[in-house]
This record gives structure tokens, C-alpha cells and sequence, in this order.
């Protein structure tokens, strides 16, 4: 899990948050083809914030491009957003689902993998006070979305992105209703982008190491000698 300003992050498989793992300025996690995963985000403030979520470059929320001026979804106060996948309409989504950079959602979309193996999150902060009533959906959670259309695969890979082995394609549809609101932002964001990659990839380019020690290994210790 990784904290940006007061609000954490974390990547979740099989209801288990992720180790990041850090290399100079960015960030990593492991992922492993074939598996679901969801996006989270914990506001432990008492102010609603807005959060927009990006994979491999694409809005999680409507089918178009990720940037900073996309809606994205409103958080209450004390809440927790665990977005388990893209987004279709108000009351489904298609699960994140770790796969080939070629089978990625970007890829179908655009044609091109340049941006394929990172997630990245934007916070801002309410300028406004709360209003004194408002109607809240799943946990407080507010999402401002449009549907996200099936995706039609465009042609060739035209790139890869820089030693990336994973892309995010569509799992599983699931039901998570949302609503709609309002929401004036204050100047500044704060961002963080997460990098995910195999264990294998990890491991060959020194992010991961296997050479920990093992509380349980096999095979002699070597304590005989002292007998």
C-alpha cells in the first residue's frame, strides 16, 4: 500500500493487498496473467474527496483517454473505494484482469501498447463545505459515468511499452451501483502512478529478490556439526 499525502493505495488480488515495491522514484507490483485484480483507495479524512483512476493509460470510468480534467469518483468522508473494474454504466463493471500487453484494454482501444503496465490514481480535495444532505450510493462511493462500450481489436500491436509484460484486459462483468454528484475541486492534486509487471520481470531487473532468508527451508541447516 503506498500513502499519498493522507490517502493510501493499494493494488488487491484475491482480496490480499499487494506488496509495492520501490525503485528510485517509482513504483512497482506484481501481477500474474489470468488474474483479477481491484484498485483501492482509502480516504481517512473528514472531507469528500475525488478520485480518478487510469490503466495503461485509459479512464477506468468512460471509454476515452486518462487525464486530470476526467470526472472520476467521489469519495466520502472515512470511506473506502475498492473499484474492481471498468466501468459499463451505473450498475456494472467488467473486472481488471491481468493479462497479455496484446489482449489489454488499450490496445483494442488504440492500437498501440506505449502505454501499457502502469495504474495511476489522482486525488483532489473538496473546495466547497458538504452540503447538509446528499443521497449516497454503495458506502458513499459517487461515480460521474457514461457507458463503456465492448471494445473491438483495431489491429497490430503498433508498440510496446518499455519492457512491460502485462496488460489489463476484461474479466467478468459484476454488479456495483453508483450515483451521481457534484463536485468543485480545490487547486492541486496529488497523484501516484504503480508499475506492475510479472514476478519474473521483478525479479530479472533487481526489484524483487529472491535471496531473503527463509524462516522455513528445506534440506540440512547445517546444525549437525555441532552434535
Amino acid at each position: 500500500m503506498d500513502q499519498i499525502g493522507v490517502y493510501k493505495v493499494a493494488v488487491v488480488v484475491d482480496g490480499v493487498r499487494q506488496r509495492i515495491y520501490r525503485q528510485g522514484e517509482r513504483y512497482f507490483v506484481a501481477g500474474e496473467p489470468g488474474k483479477a485484480y481491484a484498485i483501492e483507495v482509502i480516504n481517512p479524512g473528514n472531507r469528500r474527496i475525488e478520485v480518478l483512476e487510469s490503466v495503461d493509460g485509459r479512464d477506468v470510468l468512460k471509454d476515452q483517454a486518462a487525464s486530470l480534467s476526467n470526472s472520476g469518483m467521489v469519495i466520502g468522508a472515512w470511506a473506502t473505494w475498492r473499484n474492481v473494474g471498468w466501468r459499463l454504466n451505473d450498475n456494472e463493471v467488467r473486472e481488471f484482469k491481468f493479462g497479455s500487453p496484446e489482449g489489454s484494454v488499450a490496445v483494442q482501444a488504440t492500437g498501440s501498447a506505449a502505454g501499457v503496465g502502469v495504474i495511476g490514481v489522482a486525488v483532489y480535495t473538496e473546495k466547497r463545505q458538504e452540503p447538509k444532505y446528499w443521497v449516497t450510493y454503495s458506502g458513499s462511493n459517487l461515480a460521474m459515468s457514461r457507458g463503456f462500450p465492448t471494445l473491438d481489436s483495431v489491429g497490430e500491436v503498433k508498440s510496446l511499452a518499455r519492457g512491460a509484460d502485462l496488460g489489463t484486459g476484461m474479466g467478468a462483468t459484476v454488479q456495483d451501483h453508483v450515483g451521481h454528484t457534484t463536485f468543485e475541486r480545490a487547486s492541486g492534486v496529488s497523484t501516484v502512478e504503480i508499475q506492475y509487471r510479472t514476478l519474473g520481470w521483478l525479479r530479472d531487473h533487481g526489484i524483487l529478490s529472491e535471496e531473503y532468508p527463509s524462516a522455513w527451508p528445506s534440506g540440512s541447516t547445517g546444525y549437525e556439526k555441532y552434535r
